[in-house]
């Protein structure tokens, strides 16, 4: 028998007349194979509302272990804190459920605790795990129940296809003296009870992949200059960044900030250097990853100096023009080398002979000039002596070049002036206005349950909608304005009560930021939901229509004048509803037009 055991028994999350305003939940990054009960990683339980991720003694990510160790894991973290209270949840528990063919998960009653609950953060855990802000649970040798106990307390699991071996791992929290949550994370497990294995089978929201990418400037550096290691992690995620010289740390870890993790070292011996950077997550909801590049460091070298003229005509194809690259060093003895003439940033060099006249100098000469267009010409020194003497880049010189002229303004002795009319035309495109906002059938603005108010007759809850953007590239400067229409809402139930009309939905205090280029001011429009709620049936209200309903609303304007450019808005979303409500999760629409 195990070392306690203890049934949970926790109440559904929908209730009351409001529910939640979604369309459904998925997991659209979960790791292993979804089982029977969350198919295609749909949660069929409202109340599971993340995954688990398991640690060893020393914070490692693992997902597998044996089942007649306790704990079979040190430490349990949760990817989503279930419930933010007053005063917080600060206590995490496990439990193992059996899975029950043909039921739900809410539905499933046989369990067993696991753990002890034990508080979090826990400051005696390994690295992040000891200040996460996620509920985490500490196992504990002496008073866990180790897996093989309770799948042999507990019985075996159905042999339909799909259940057999599987259970259930749940962390459900609480604070001092509160009630237990009704949501939890979980993560579902297969036991091996011929080798007293276990392994993970699936957990939604899986820990994302992570991509260190590590620089370090000057490189190559010379002997006690300081050189700058910068990481970079992608896609961006808190936690540390470690630097090595092979295996010897560069000092401290680094907290990673905006992504980026930088430190300096001028303590890097001559020669070459495999230098890492090794990041750590501070949650599950990550995965670790090593950024590697070469640093090499070398003695300093004798710095040389590269100038450029440009002699002859540069106006006009044709032309003979001549570029003089001069070389200079301390010492100037034994300097020798070459240089090669570029232009416009391009890795071929212009061509031609370049000659060596005398000690330092370099001529290239293009009897027919250059090409029609802008030019931007550099000189480039490598030295033979690329041990002692450092290459070097001249300033560029710059200047365009036109086709001869023809006709008059081509003789010998040129008039005083010379005109030519050229034709030139542009066309303005028609552009577009478009609205966007981010709340799709897949992922919707969900409110929570509705709040029962002090009235004792209505149901409310509100919620910041944000990003609603407008984005103009009409020449013109006509001005627009944005207007709303909510659909009723509806639990797909044919009663009165199924339905929360549409006139019990408002967006309040609608504030908007400029993008780059917008101007003109743009006038917002509170439309409140109706206060007190009417009912289902209810028609246009004496005062005029409420809310988001029956017809469209005004939500902002912008006045003729205003330029192109993006409007991004944000505000805030309010639902009443009847206590006549029934209860469940009622979805709906809100239209956003903008003309």
């Amino acid at each position: 028998m195990g070392k306690f055991k203890s049934a949970l028994t926790v109440t559904a999350l929908v209730a009351g007349a409001g529910g939640a305003l979604l369309l459904g939940m998925g997991n659209a990054s979960a790791q292993g194979t979804a089982t029977p009960w969350a198919p295609g990683g749909v949660d069929q339980d409202a109340n599971a509302v993340g995954g688990l991720s398991f640690f060893d003694a020393s914070g490692n990510l693992i997902t597998s272990g044996q089942i007649n160790n306790a704990p079979f894991a040190a430490y349990v973290e949760g990817r989503v804190a279930p419930r933010v209270t007053n005063p917080t949840d600060t206590k995490a528990t496990l439990y193992m459920y059996i899975p029950v063919a043909g039921q739900t998960p809410d539905t499933w009653t046989t369990n067993e605790q696991i753990t002890l609950s034990t508080t979090y953060p826990n400051a005696s855990a390994p690295g992040a795990l000891a200040t996460a802000t996620l509920p985490v649970t500490s196992g504990s040798a002496a008073n866990d129940t180790t897996l093989a106990t309770i799948a042999s307390d507990e019985g075996s699991t159905s042999t339909a296809s799909g259940y057999q071996n599987i259970y259930e791992i749940r962390m459900y929290t609480n604070h001092a003296g509160g009630t237990t949550s009704a949501t939890y994370d979980y993560a579902d497990v297969t036991i091996n009870t011929a080798n007293n294995t276990w392994a993970l089978a699936y957990t939604p929201d899986a820990p994302v992949a992570t991509t260190t990418t590590l620089t370090a400037s000057p490189s190559p550096a010379n002997v006690g200059a300081t050189v700058t290691l910068s990481a970079t992690v992608s896609p961006t995620a808190a936690g540390t960044v470690q630097f090595e010289d092979g295996s010897t740390p560069i000092g401290s870890p680094v907290t990673v900030t905006a992504g980026v993790a930088t430190t300096t070292d001028s303590a890097l011996a001559l020669g070459s250097h495999t230098l890492n950077a090794v990041f750590s997550p501070s949650s599950g909801a990550f995965l670790g990853s090593t950024g590697t590049t070469t640093e090499v460091i070398q003695t300093p070298k004798t710095p040389t100096t590269t100038t450029l003229a440009q002699s002859g005509s540069t106006q006009y194809t044709g032309s003979d023009v001549t570029f003089t690259a001069t070389v200079a060093s301390n010492p100037v003895a034994g300097e020798t080398g070459s240089v090669q003439f570029f232009d416009n940033g391009s890795s071929t060099p212009l061509a031609g002979t370049v000659t060596n006249p005398s000690t330092g100098s370099y001529v290239l000469d293009e009897p027919t000039g250059l090409p029609v267009g802008a030019h931007s010409v550099v000189a480039v020194y490598t030295p033979t002596d690329t041990t002692d003497y450092a290459g070097s880049t001249s300033s560029a010189v710059t200047f365009n070049t036109a086709n001869a002229p023809v006709g008059a303004c081509a003789s010998e002795t040129l008039p005083d002036s010379c005109t030519a009319v050229s034709n030139i035309q542009a066309e303005i495109p028609v552009g577009t206005l478009d609205i966007t906002t981010p709340y799709t059938a897949g992922s919707p603005l969900d409110l929570g349950n509705l709040v029962l108010q002090p009235n004792a007759t209505e149901f409310k809850g509100t919620a910041a909608f944000t990003n609603i953007a407008v984005t103009d590239t009409r020449s013109g400067a006509y001005g627009w304005t944005l207007s709303a229409l909510s659909s009723n809402l509806t639990d797909g139930g044919s009663l009165p009560s199924s339905t929360i009309n549409s006139q019990n939905i408002g967006l309040t205090s609608v504030i908007g930021v400029p993008g780059a280029g917008f101007t003109g001011t743009v006038t917002p429009v509170s439309n409140p939901a109706a206060d007190p709620a009417v009912g289902s049936a209810a028609v246009l209200q004496a005062a005029g229509q409420q809310g988001l309903g029956i017809n469209p609303h005004t939500v902002a304007s912008a006045p003729v004048g205003t330029g192109p450019g993006t409007y991004t808005m944000s505000g805030t979303l309010t639902i009443t509803a009847p206590t006549s409500t029934e209860p469940g999760t009622f979805t709906g629409t809100i239209t956003f037009t903008v003309g």
